[in-house]
This record gives C-alpha cells, structure tokens and sequence, in this order.
C-alpha cells in the first residue's frame, strides 16, 4: 500500500507550509532537517499589509546555473533560489542576495 501511495506521487498530507524571514546580505538559510523538497517559491514584499502585500515567483535553479553566476554578492530582489539537499541540513540560497530585510519567503514543504 505504500509503494503504491510513493508511485502516485506527492502526498498531500505530507505538505507543510513555513515561512523564512530574509535579512539583508544574508544568502543561505537553513531548512528544518526533515525537508525532502521546496515545492513553491515566491517572495514576499510588504508582509502584513492588506494594501502592499504582494507575492511574487521566483526561479528554482540548479547547482551548475548557480555555479556559474559570477558574482554571488550582488544585492537586490532575490529572482532565484538553489537548494542543496547533500547536507544533514537542507539549506536554500537566494540570488541576488536580499538588500533589505523586510522580505518573506513562504514556502510548501514536503
């Protein structure tokens, strides 16, 4: 019965919903360590705000495309992110890294 739930793909009851604050200059942040994938990707502008409040996609790239950005440092609205999953903790770096710390990234978690 497992097997056949694994083949059908993802198990909605395995989806969580989280939320990571972004700081300014700030690139890399940890993911709880039971994260297997990040499923959407958007950054939040003027969290809170009925009137300003605005989600906007970001692209999920892979590690040779963020290998070969040449400079990693650049600052402004994160566009991209990369996840590495080789690690005990799972960790997501966004590019351009934030220039301001008031920007969410919400995302669904499996």
């Amino acid at each position: 019965m497992f097997a056949d739930w694994a083949n059908r793909g993802i198990n909605m009851w395995t989806i969580e919903e989280g939320t990571i604050n972004l700081e300014q200059g700030t690139a890399t942040y940890n993911l709880p360590a039971d994260t297997i994938d990040l499923l959407e990707h958007v950054i939040r502008t003027g969290a809170g705000s009925v009137s300003t409040q605005s989600d906007l996609n970001i692209s999920r790239i892979s590690v040779s495309t963020y290998s070969s950005i040449p400079n990693k440092l650049t600052q402004g609205r994160p566009i991209q992110l990369y996840i590495d999953r080789g690690q005990t903790n799972p960790t997501v770096t966004v590019w351009p890294v934030p220039d301001q710390g008031t920007l969410a990234q919400p995302y669904y978690v499996m």
